[in-house]
């Protein structure tokens, strides 16, 4: 059995062709449209946080949060005069707010609990 153009639907053929062209073409976008999305995204995220390295907020969030750790430090310098209570080598350290009210809480409890 041999297959000729005789045999062949043409229209049909053609069509098909068509359909198969568009199906490409749509597979063909939708990676364009996936990889400029990841890009898009990609990029706003560098672009904030170059913003936010940049920009005079920083600054300011540098110096509240060392105004806060000042204040911080001064507060429990006060409660330590209070109770009489040594604080000044916690106070100095470069360690967090909620790590020295920890040491000085514990060194409170020592004295309580002697």
């Amino acid at each position: 059995m041999s297959y000729g153009v005789e045999i062949i639907d043409m229209d049909r053929f053609e069509e098909e062709l068509q359909h198969q062209k568009a199906y490409q073409e749509n597979l063909y976008q939708q990676s364009i449209d996936r990889a400029k999305s990841f890009y898009e995204g990609y990029k706003a995220c560098l672009d904030n946080v170059q913003m936010l390295i940049c920009s005079s907020d920083y600054e300011d969030i540098e110096k509240k949060t060392k105004i806060y750790c000042n204040g911080a430090d001064h507060a429990l310098y006060e409660i330590c005069k209070e109770l009489d209570i040594n604080s000044q080598d916690i106070r100095e350290q470069n360690i967090s707010i909620d790590q020295k009210c920890s040491l000085i809480a514990k060194r409170i409890e020592e004295i309580l609990y002697k």
